[in-house]
């Protein structure tokens, strides 16, 4: 039997996680917001190319509506590595997994402006990268486990 022993500063690891509820439920709203504006019906995901092209509020729903779930995308990812790196290193876990939850502001407000390429300043590579980052310090972490044994 293996016993972990948590770091001293591992709850702080939480935080950046339970943000993601804030950051989901905000992301959420403007999505409603979104296809409320546009007149998109449930339960289509996207406005087509047509209504898109056409109307400006169709074109943000669609922008909005994909920052959205490419940010679920990243989650699983994002909420693995965080618990899992902040096993060995508790304080960067925290400070990257809180830079990843900001991160998604600007790229998540970028994109909801209809214009695509503003998902691409401050947040979208960044949070991309933090979550490649989290993926190798969670296998450097699961190889220093078992390389204890």
């Amino acid at each position: 039997m293996t016993t972990i022993t948590l770091p001293e500063n591992y709850v702080w690891v939480f935080l950046p996680v339970v943000a993601t509820y804030f950051l989901n439920g905000w992301q959420i709203f403007l999505v409603g917001r979104g296809r409320k504006r546009a007149g998109i019906k449930a339960p289509n995901v996207y406005a087509t190319k047509e209504e898109a092209t056409a109307n400006i509020d169709a074109m943000k729903f669609n922008c909005v509506q994909r920052a959205h779930l490419n940010t679920l995308e990243l989650l699983p990812l994002f909420i693995f590595g965080i618990l899992f790196t902040g096993l060995k290193f508790p304080n960067a876990a925290t400070a990257i997994g809180s830079i990843f939850v900001l991160s998604r502001i600007p790229y998540t407000v970028g994109y909801a402006s209809g214009v695509p390429a503003k998902r691409n300043g401050l947040g979208g590579g960044l949070g991309l990268a933090i979550v490649f980052i989290l993926g190798f310090t969670s296998a450097y972490t699961a190889f220093d486990f078992v390389s204890a044994q």
